[in-house]
């Protein structure tokens, strides 16, 4: 939704101008905009990945890792998110917490060919 907010941008901001909308986004908006869906992108990168025909359980440990890490860097672009991120990030760990002692990911992930 966010990424589709941004592609209208200018139409939207078009609109507002000429039919005198009471409020828009301000230039803040914009970038916090922006930087969800920078935030929200690898999610929907990995889910994609994870959810094709293609996958398997190999995959997984390599993207949770992945995710994490992302999560983890400290960007200066962060201004505005940082509580998103965080919570996010917590919401990883919390539902993949066990990910590492489950055998059938790891014996996967250590024989993919790939």
């Amino acid at each position: 939704m966010f990424q589709s907010l941004l592609e209208q941008k200018l139409a939207l901001a078009a609109y507002a101008a000429e039919h005198e909308l009471p409020c828009t986004f301000t230039i803040h908006q914009w970038k916090l905009i922006e930087n969800m869906v920078s935030i929200l992108a690898p999610f929907e990168e990995l889910t994609q990945q994870i959810s094709s025909s293609t996958a398997s359980a190999a995959d997984v440990i390599p993207c949770i890792r992945a995710l994490t890490r992302l999560l983890e860097k400290t960007v200066e672009s962060d201004h505005g998110v940082k509580i998103s991120k965080t919570v996010l990030l917590e919401a990883v760990r919390r539902r993949f917490a066990d990910i590492d002692t489950q055998k059938l990911y790891a014996i996967a992930t250590m024989l993919d060919p790939r």
